[in-house]
């Protein structure tokens, strides 16, 4: 079936949205619930990462945009009164940003609420580096939909041999920036490392949370 045909055949509330579960396609767990627009079906259904619609922020988002922890769509399904979606996902990481697995963490006994011992990651180290991680989207993508005054899609249109080029350049100064040049030539330099780092591995299809899970594996 056509995206188009999808959009119109789900029965959207009054808001424009409709529920989604999302599931983990390998462990059948369920991970969140969300909600989706047309928009956001959209681009899930191009892309294959879950995106959603963020009531609060009144905006679409995509999973992981901050933290890294994508979801990768397995396959879409819709109820039989066709007002809520299933998405089955490869979940990077946890879906929740507490840091657990599940969204769905805290379990409702006789004698009280139990919590998991299934806690993936550190909220305070994913977020903490948010910044990261949404230039690392926007260099994305700046990939996938080029801007003739973008010096990053200009980057990437020249190729691996420039990008490289840049790279150790950036590199170099940072390592030849003298203390005598103050703090601020040491951060100025070194944003310019990290930037470069993040069009580097795009452009070779690495995603920043392979490297925040390469370091995590170190540490341990």
């Amino acid at each position: 079936m056509a995206i188009i045909g999808i959009l119109n055949k789900m029965k959207w509330n009054e808001k424009g949205l409709v529920e989604t579960i999302v599931q983990d396609s390998k462990t059948k767990d369920i991970l969140m619930l969300a909600y989706s627009n047309k928009e956001s079906l959209e681009k899930t259904l191009k892309t294959g990462i879950a995106w959603y619609y963020s009531r609060s922020r009144k905006k679409i988002w995509m999973k992981g945009e901050e933290s890294g922890n994508i979801q990768k769509i397995k396959d879409l399904f819709i109820d039989c009164n066709e007002d809520t979606l299933l998405f089955l996902v490869n979940q990077n990481n946890g879906s929740c940003h507490k840091g657990y697995k599940s969204c769905f963490f805290r379990k409702i006994e006789v004698d009280g609420i139990k919590l998991s011992n299934e806690k993936v990651f550190d909220p305070k180290e994913i977020y903490g580096v948010q910044i990261i991680n949404e230039l690392f989207q926007v260099i994305k993508d700046r990939k996938r939909n080029p801007k003739e005054e973008s010096y990053t899609s200009k980057l990437f249109s020249k190729g691996k041999e420039k990008i490289s080029e840049k790279f150790l350049e950036e590199c170099n100064e940072l390592v030849n920036t003298k203390k005598t040049e103050g703090k601020d030539s040491f951060v100025w330099e070194s944003a310019d490392v990290l930037y470069h780092l993040l069009v580097f591995l795009v452009y070779n299809n690495v995603e920043l949370s392979d490297v925040f899970n390469e370091l995590r594996g170190r540490r341990k």
